[in-house]
């Protein structure tokens, strides 16, 4: 008698080949997925508890795991570790890493602030920080007054209050009283500049 080489699945009615297959079961390796997917989504406690089990089940695989991602990790461990009770050469190099990083750490946290107030106002788009420093580097100075001794702050062309998305092409450099002064006008002062 000949092997069976193909197999119809029993979700999608597709003839596939037996490796497409888990073994003993008539549904194909993807509708599986999606199948496990879907009843995942429909029972999270469900989902939690079977990985619990797991984990239970596998500890020395669980902890071979984890410290694997540890060693591989070990920079972002010592940068974003929080705990009070750190060793010392772990404070000292977030401190270290820090100070050389000051700069992009402030602008970072001003960008996630524009994204958090973009996102509460259901405006599209989004921008990262090395978009915002191409930009600023690129003109240099405020657009508004042509100032080049005062920090640059981002400023939508098409205010977020008034509709206008959080994409790098609506966003322009201001010194931070141009930015005040223009307020929800809608100026485009790049228009303006001649290059």
């Amino acid at each position: 008698m000949k092997a069976r080489t193909r197999k119809r699945c029993s979700h999608c009615q597709e003839i596939k080949p037996i490796a497409e297959f888990y073994s003993g079961r008539r549904v194909c390796k993807v509708c599986f997925k999606i199948q496990r997917d879907n009843y995942d989504k429909a029972y999270p406690d469900a989902k939690r508890e079977r990985n619990k089990r797991w984990a239970n089940s596998h500890r020395e695989h669980e902890a071979e795991r984890v410290r694997r991602w540890k060693e591989n990790n070990r920079e972002r461990i010592l940068i974003y570790s929080r705990n009070h009770n750190q060793k010392p050469e772990a404070k000292e190099y977030r401190r270290k890493w820090e100070k050389e990083h000051q700069e992009e750490r402030r602008i970072s946290g001003r960008i996630y602030a524009e994204r958090r107030r973009a996102r509460k106002a259901e405006a599209q788009g989004s921008h990262t920080v090395e978009q915002w420093l191409e930009i600023r580097a690129f003109y240099g100075r405020c657009l508004a007054c042509g100032r080049t001794d005062v920090e640059l702050t981002e400023d939508h062309i098409i205010p977020i209050s008034c509709g206008g998305s959080n994409d790098i092409g609506n966003i322009q450099p201001l010194c931070q009283s141009c930015n005040s002064v223009k307020g929800t006008k809608i100026i485009d002062y790049r228009a303006e500049q001649a290059f």
